[in-house]
């Protein structure tokens, strides 16, 4: 089920210009710890004599750090460096540094939707339901192909939003340098931030993907590019989720061993034409892996998860489906075993 768009925490104004994330890929751990050596002059609640109240303390003087530290003068800098203790790992922070974190993070293992979608928008919102809906399991099997079975729909900060929404490359600064998140972004020497966590098999859809009916699965470099993706039809994540699940895999392995399907598997669909014809034309072509399903039950796999929905598609007016409608896959499972 779909989540409403996210009221991130979004840096007012935008990401200041000062603020750049360091050009270098992968580095070793000895060189990330080394180029993040330096000392936070870190203000406790206790110390400013802030009310818990101010929910957002801790997250001003996390962003009030990241831009005093990149607009900086190298010169400022460098006294710094040289002074501070060895960390135990770049990430390494007081504690109060990370405190209400968590009252900002967003869920990690999840699919985010960074095209606009929303009543404004209907064309968007009506490829957007199909898509969750493939997000179910349509082979032989009841539930949701995703642990905490959502969706996250990104809202863009209002001062740099643009019509066709994020980028993939912008995702690793939308979740974490607008929020500030220390446990998982470090700065550099030289003012620069990097990204040093949560960045392996991440679930994207954007404008594109939303078009063609594709999510991409992919690995981040900690400079916010992508270092492997892999385009996979919604249908056609089953075996990999169990791989990644159950074995850890990358995204970089999954694309090595073809699991969820050769390319011609997962070429673009047709994601404006009906949810029954998309399915039944990659059913013929047996473009749908692992999947042995015939039309008719796919239609009533569909009822059982989105009750209402092909009716108002067959309608024209898939537009008025409330997402709320959607079941939990739990739910699902349990109205199938108690058919007659």
């Amino acid at each position: 089920m779909s989540l409403p768009p996210t009221v991130a925490r979004h840096w007012p104004g935008g990401i200041p210009s000062s603020v750049v994330i360091h050009s270098d890929g992968e580095r070793n751990e000895r060189e990330e710890i080394e180029d993040t050596k330096h000392q936070e002059e870190w203000k406790t609640r206790e110390d400013e004599g802030i009310s818990a109240d101010d929910t957002e303390y801790e997250l001003r003087q996390r962003r009030s750090l990241i831009e005093r530290w990149a607009s900086a003068k190298q010169s400022f800098r460098d006294p710094y460096h040289s002074r501070a203790p060895v960390p135990k790992s770049a990430l390494d922070y007081p504690q109060n540094a990370l405190d209400r974190i968590t009252d900002i993070s967003l869920p990690i293992d999840t699919v985010f939707c960074l095209a606009p979608v929303n009543k404004d928008h209907l064309t968007n919102y009506k490829r957007w339901l199909k898509f969750q809906i493939m997000l179910y399991r349509l082979d032989g099997e009841y539930g949701h192909l995703f642990p905490d079975e959502s969706a996250v729909i990104v809202k863009q900060n209002p001062a740099t939003a643009r019509p066709d929404g994020l980028n993939k490359t912008e995702f690793m600064s939308w979740q974490y340098l607008e929020p500030a998140d220390f446990s998982s972004l470090s700065m550099t020497k030289s003012g620069e931030v990097r990204f040093l966590r949560n960045r392996f098999t991440r679930f994207l859809v954007d404008q594109h993907g939303l078009e063609t009916g594709r999510v991409a699965l992919l690995d981040f470099e900690p400079n916010g590019q992508i270092e492997t993706e892999l385009l996979l039809r919604p249908f056609n994540l089953t075996t990999p989720m169990q791989f990644i699940y159950g074995l850890a895999w990358s995204v970089d392995r999954l694309k090595f061993e073809n699991t969820g399907g050769y390319d011609w598997a997962n070429e673009p669909m047709e994601m404006d034409n009906p949810i029954l014809e998309i399915l039944e034309t990659a059913l013929d072509l047996s473009e749908m892996i692992g999947i042995d399903g015939e039309v008719d039950q796919f239609a009533e796999d569909i009822e059982l998860y989105a009750p209402g929905y092909l009716e108002l598609e067959a309608a024209g007016r898939a537009e008025e489906y409330d997402v709320t409608r959607m079941r939990s896959g739990e739910e699902a499972a349990e109205i199938w075993l108690r058919r007659p």
